[in-house]
């Protein structure tokens, strides 16, 4: 004779495989309580084992099927069974602190005694031959969307071979013990810190919260559908509960906020003096310059190298001319005052035989006002200049000619200050050519630089991007100072 109505439950996981979110595989598992009487059976699809997750599937168990057994059956789990020695059985105490709650008493099974709870071991395999296959699932809420239309319309509605009923025709919910009025909180727990970027780190994935919680642990709660964050017992802000792993939740929620106390933390001292000697027209240059590949430290310590020189005045006269050219550099500002500084001897008149010629008044002529067509010599089909300086063997003089021409016509650079850039191009090509010739003459096989390196491997590298950046200015060098670098020396 079978257990009597309300006098027990079974319950017991099954393993489902592993669905992949975003390329991240998930352990997917199935919670079964069945109630031995009738049969009626519960599932409920999850990721977890943990002792929260497995409380919290018990109490939505006991939620549809309106009460709780006298006694409930279980395998010997580690979440409820914490030694078993013959018929001795010490269950876990968090679990017995479960049982009083909602005033169950817990069994354990023997050990490799699955018989002893063969209802719910049934139950699981009817699951998988006829739930399970053929069935397509988006993600975990569909799963058991899915799960528990199946529940209603077909796995509780179905005529039992062993009882000749249905189970819900069989289920007397009114012999099972009545549910505490106010359910216990068993969602995930754990303190997480917030970063100065304002995140804190949660199952893998990173959770923004507004910036005045910087530097304190928050409480994180979470169950299979939300995560919350909280300060003590104050609601900050809550995320719908993400399965894929390595993302980022709230920053736009937070954008405003973050760039608006941000802008004024991440200028340094050095900044802070710029702006206040260059005025507000320097803070749109060094946030522009900041987008750019070079070191903003570096640039920021030549404009003030700058500003001693030629003043503050002169150095943002520069930097709007600069601005306006679209050249974002501390160089390209040096270059502009150096022209301005500079004298420039007046040539006398060239004097012609013929008088007449000599009274004909000219335009005066610069880069800037010749057109694209009378700075760049036509290279169609031979242009000399190309040819002689080819014969030269100034190739990448040859190759850069009409770009210099084209950005000195746009900026307005002086005849010598074109030809220095090209210059200063062929040597850098020749220099490039004599260190790769030596390198494959030495034999040391392939050389990398910091171009190739890839900050995008691991989270690491991308967060200390900027030191590393930083290093390869080599002011260490210059200050004496030691480095010490830890890390995998890594293989070829």
């Amino acid at each position: 004779m079978g257990p009597a109505a309300g006098e027990r439950f079974e319950i017991d996981w099954g393993h489902f495989g592993a669905p992949v979110y975003n390329g991240t595989p998930r352990k997917l598992y199935a919670f079964c309580l069945v109630e031995c009487h009738s049969r009626k059976m519960y599932i409920e699809f999850t990721h977890s084992q943990t002792f929260e997750t497995f409380a919290r599937c018990h109490i939505h168990a006991f939620e549809a099927m309106g009460g709780v057994a006298r006694e409930l059956w279980f395998d010997n789990l580690l979440t409820v069974v914490a030694e078993h020695e013959g018929n001795l059985v010490r269950f876990n105490p968090r679990f017995l602190g479960f049982a009083r709650e909602y005033g169950f008493v817990p069994r354990a099974c023997h050990v490799a005694a699955a018989w002893e709870k063969g209802k719910v071991e049934r139950a699981i395999g009817y699951v998988r031959q006829n739930f399970w296959p053929l069935r397509r699932f988006i993600d975990l809420p569909d799963v058991n969307s899915q799960a528990h239309q199946w529940l209603h319309q077909i796995a509780n509605q179905r005529r039992h071979r062993e009882t000749g009923q249905t189970p819900e025709e069989r289920f007397r919910p009114e012999c099972l013990r009545p549910l505490p009025a106010i359910a216990p909180d068993y969602r995930d727990n754990v303190d997480a810190l917030v970063h100065k970027d304002l995140r804190l780190s949660f199952d893998g994935n990173r959770y923004c919260v507004p910036p005045r919680y910087v530097g304190r642990r928050l409480i994180v709660k979470a169950d299979s559908s939300s995560v919350t964050i909280y300060d003590q017992h104050q609601e900050i802000v809550r995320y719908p509960r993400p399965w894929w792993r390595g993302h980022t939740f709230g920053v736009e929620r937070f954008q405003k906020e973050l760039f608006a106390q941000m802008a004024a933390a991440e200028r340094s001292a050095a900044q802070h003096r710029v702006v206040a000697l260059l005025g507000p027209v320097s803070e749109e240059y060094l946030r522009r310059l900041a987008n750019t590949d070079r070191s903003l430290t570096r640039q920021v310590r030549e404009l003030l190298a700058l500003i001693r020189d030629y003043g503050p005045d002169a150095v943002a006269a520069a930097l709007e001319k600069a601005r306006a050219a679209g050249a974002f550099g501390a160089d390209y500002i040096a270059n502009i005052l150096r022209q301005q500084q500079s004298r420039r001897d007046v040539q006398p008149p060239l004097q012609l035989k013929d008088p007449a010629l000599n009274q004909l008044a000219t335009d005066p002529l610069s880069l800037a006002d010749t057109t694209h067509s009378s700075c760049i010599p036509e290279r169609s089909p031979v242009n000399p200049l190309h040819q002689k300086l080819n014969q030269l063997s100034l190739t990448t003089m040859s190759q850069n000619l009409d770009q210099i021409l084209t950005d000195a016509a746009a900026k307005n650079l002086s005849l010598a200050a074109a030809l220095e850039a090209l210059t200063d191009r062929e040597l850098e090509a020749r220099n490039g050519r004599a260190v790769e010739r030596r390198f494959r003459f030495s034999r040391l096989g392939s050389r990398s630089s910091i171009d190739s390196f890839q900050f995008s491997h691991h989270k690491s590298r991308t967060q200390l991007k900027s030191r590393i950046l930083r290093l390869m200015d080599l002011e260490f060098l210059q200050q004496g100072t030691n480095i010490v670098i830890i890390g995998n020396t890594g293989r070829r």
